[in-house]
């Protein structure tokens, strides 16, 4: 049994560091990439923004049903929240996510419209980072979730689960280390 437990670590610190060293260009698969419109070509976000979209694209399912990507096929925004046009991306829990236009800020946005916007990232190039490896990162996390039992486990689970939490604030510092950041409630499985 030791064995199994000592080979899970191995591999755990393996995926994870895979998941936060490596260049981009290496974690994405373009298998798990959400279909993107050639109409966002047409976004009024950065051109960083725009050049990190067409090149990662985006991660379909982070997590099926719960945290998902379905950039919109058209040209124009489709959501508006305080005056401001968003691009919709996809969805977290009950929330659309949009890319804010002009600025490529990307924010959560509650169903309830006098609800406050929760900012997800401060770009879509930051968004894309982050979700890119976070769904590297998450298989491995919900297996370690499975198998802690013990204190030991527990303890190497939450090393490597805040670890994973300090990697998606070193992307995007002001905005995923807020206590108010999703990506923080999201890394806290």
């Amino acid at each position: 049994m030791a064995d199994r437990h000592d080979d899970l670590r191995v591999r755990a610190d393996r995926v994870l560091d895979d998941a936060y060293a490596l260049p981009l260009d290496e974690i994405v698969d373009a298998r798990s990439a959400a279909p993107l419109s050639t109409a966002v070509e047409a976004w009024d976000v950065p051109a960083e923004d725009h050049a990190a979209l067409q090149r990662w694209g985006l991660p379909e399912q982070i997590k099926e049903k719960f945290f998902e990507n379905a950039p919109q096929d058209g040209a124009e925004p489709e959501l508006s929240r305080s005056g401001r046009g968003l691009y919709r991306l996809g969805r977290f829990n009950r929330l659309t996510i949009g890319v804010e236009a002009g600025t490529g800020r990307v924010r959560a946005l509650p169903r309830d419209p006098d609800k406050a916007n929760i900012e997800f990232n401060h770009s879509l190039t930051r968004y894309i980072e982050c979700a890119w490896r976070w769904h590297s990162a998450l298989p491995v996390l919900i297996e370690l979730v499975n198998w802690a039992w013990d204190p030991d486990q527990l303890d190497f689970y939450e090393e490597k689960r805040q670890a994973v939490g300090r990697h998606i604030a070193a992307i995007d510092p002001d905005v995923a280390s807020a206590a108010s950041s999703l990506w923080q409630s999201i890394t806290d499985i």
